[in-house]
């Protein structure tokens, strides 16, 4: 028995290659709703315990809360009551989701 055959033999198959990680979330659109607003993504995102980090923002309006009101929607509360049109930018990673998601991003409150 050659060498090939003795090491397949001793040790089973070779190792698989780690799955591919998930791809990243993206923000397909941005809803007012009453004293805030929905941010809805393309997957699922988890909502943790770290703190607003400021990388979501709304031009007219600061975010003072977040919750997650669906598999992939997050609630902003609001300090002040934007409008349908009013620009909103995800700048960079956001902390208190699990997930990592596609920035930077821009666009307008639907």
């Amino acid at each position: 028995m050659g060498r090939y055959a003795q090491a397949r033999r001793r040790g089973g198959d070779a190792p698989q290659p780690p799955p591919p990680p998930p791809s990243p979330v993206s923000v397909t659109s941005v809803n007012l709703t009453g004293g805030g607003v929905v941010a809805n993504f393309d997957g699922a995102i988890t909502l943790n315990a770290n703190p607003d980090d400021g990388s979501f923002t709304i031009a007219t309006a600061n975010v003072t809360a977040i919750a997650q009101v669906g598999p992939n929607s997050l609630f902003y509360s609001l300090d002040a009551n934007p409008s349908s049109g009013d620009a909103w930018s995800l700048a960079f990673q956001p902390s208190y989701i699990d997930e990592t998601a596609v920035v930077p991003e821009a666009g307008t409150i639907a």
